[in-house]
């Protein structure tokens, strides 16, 4: 078979023991040794495929990444300058900095506030008080957390609860 005939062969393969999966687990279908062998030979007959099509491989070499050994006479032993880019200027209090390329989230003043464990747990009542605050100012549930020095998690679930209010 040429690379790619044999891929309809594979999904009903695998559609099969699934269905049969499912069957046994209904309670349709009893549990046997023929079932069992069934099953357990897809995966070894896929590796085995797999090697047979490795094998026929048209270009071989092409890809494949082979590291290069220097010898010592190679090797450039002087030290080298490094650039370091200097650290981003900080922005000043209250102005939102975007926080990752990939997040939408921005720094909020909650987020700009540093606690340590020197720094006091609020009550439960003032807790509220702050991440319902937070919620009407429109703050993330990171920022709220931060600020009512509560888990992000505790925040979602008050949000949750106040935007279900």
């Amino acid at each position: 078979m040429q690379t790619g005939e044999d891929i309809p062969y594979a999904v009903i393969a695998m559609i099969v023991v699934q269905a049969l999966s499912h069957l046994v687990a209904a309670g349709v279908l009893t549990v046997s040794w023929p079932l069992i062998v069934l099953v357990s030979a897809i995966a070894p007959l896929v590796l085995w495929r797999m090697h047979v099509l490795n094998g026929k491989v048209s270009n071989p070499g092409v890809g494949v990444y082979t590291p290069q050994v220097l010898t010592s006479a190679q090797v450039d032993s002087h030290p080298v300058q490094v650039d370091t880019p200097e650290e981003p200027p900080a922005s000043p209090k209250g102005v939102p900095v975007q926080v990752d390329a990939h997040r939408s989230e921005v720094n909020t003043p909650g987020e700009q506030q540093v606690f340590t464990p020197e720094t006091e747990r609020l009550s439960s009542e003032r807790a509220r008080e702050v991440i319902e605050q937070c919620f009407q100012e429109g703050l993330s549930t990171r920022a709220a957390a931060v600020r009512a020095t509560r888990a992000p998690s505790f925040v979602a679930k008050v949000f949750k609860e106040l935007k279900a209010a």
